[in-house]
């Protein structure tokens, strides 16, 4: 059947890129997931906790991507990046917290802090992957491991826990139903992590390297949740480290004009830094190619997508 079927045969340069290509995505997904587990194992020693972070980390990413991607304001590629990091922070944690019983003694800012530094460099500073999607970084270096935003975004959604935990108790359940976790049983860590339904980021070339890498790095790259914590304070160091990364691709000092409207801990890019050159010299992406790019390669169905609209819906 296959020899009589009709049609131009396909050249075999172009079938060997296809396949690549294909074997590239795979890979990505597996090494995604991977570092999502090896990460939150680091950071949490319950079991049971564990299970319910991995499962908001996966199940967050991709809608904090899309969300990233199609907003259409004029922006740089570091608030691009800003502004992933902090809606996947924000969805992830409010999942958690929710899923989680006693959540005040089980989080605590510099965990959450630590956490997310660790998926920045998952497999050591010397591998270039990062759980961070290649797309949005593929013109920017990728952020330090001490990246002194994660602490700012940390730190102002522990503020709103805070003054929600003082509301009324009627609008403590409201919050929990709007944000509460996925039904019973979905929570489980799946038993291979990687064959979960989970668009990875888009292969790049820096992504092809580090799987030639050996992975006897990873251990001693994320360390333990303790030793993280020596540092997680987001002072003086954390602020630092997030102007310097800002500069080094924006060409002029960091000032920081974070409006108010974005103290919400919503994913908007409200309270990214902002530098005076930074459009100038990355342009603004109004021509949809990261979009465009990031949703192409978003072929596979996004699993569980019934469970924010039965969130939505309670």
């Amino acid at each position: 059947e296959v020899l009589r079927a009709s049609g131009p045969r396909l050249r075999y340069d172009e079938l060997k890129e296809e396949v690549e290509e294909a074997y590239e995505v795979r890979m990505d997904k597996i090494m995604l997931h991977k570092a999502l587990w090896d990460c939150t194992k680091t950071t949490f020693s319950e079991d049971a906790v564990r299970s319910k972070v991995y499962t908001a980390l996966a199940r967050t990413y991709q809608p904090a991507l899309e969300e990233c991607v199609a907003d259409a304001r004029p922006r740089s590629e570091v608030q691009v990046v800003e502004q992933f990091t902090k809606r996947w922070i924000v969805s992830t944690m409010d999942r958690a917290w929710t899923s989680v019983e006693n959540p005040q003694h089980v989080f605590t800012d510099r965990k959450v802090a630590s956490l997310f530094q660790k998926l920045i460099a998952p497999y050591g500073e010397t591998s270039p992957f990062s759980c961070i999607p290649g797309d949005i970084i593929e013109k920017v270096r990728r952020p330090p491991s001490d990246w002194g935003y994660v602490h700012a975004v940390v730190e102002e959604l522990f503020a709103r826990w805070e003054q929600e935990s003082l509301m009324p108790r009627a609008s403590s359940k409201k919050r929990k139903a709007r944000k509460g976790a996925a039904p019973g049983g979905e929570d489980a860590v799946p038993e291979d992590p990687a064959m979960e339904a989970l668009p990875p980021p888009a292969a790049t070339k820096a992504s092809r390297h580090a799987r030639d890498e050996s992975p006897a790095s990873s251990a001693s790259s994320l360390g333990t949740d303790e030793a993280e914590e020596t540092d997680c304070d987001g002072g003086p160091a954390a602020k630092a480290s997030r102007h310097s990364y800002h500069e080094s691709h924006a060409g002029a000092p960091c000032v920081d004009r974070a409006e108010e409207g974005g103290r919400d801990g919503g994913g908007g890019a409200a309270t990214v830094p902002r530098c005076p050159r930074d459009e100038a010299r990355f342009g603004v992406p109004c021509d949809g190619g990261i979009a465009a790019k990031v949703l192409r390669r978003s072929e596979e169905p996004r699993a569980h997508a019934s469970d924010r609209v039965k969130a939505e819906e309670t």
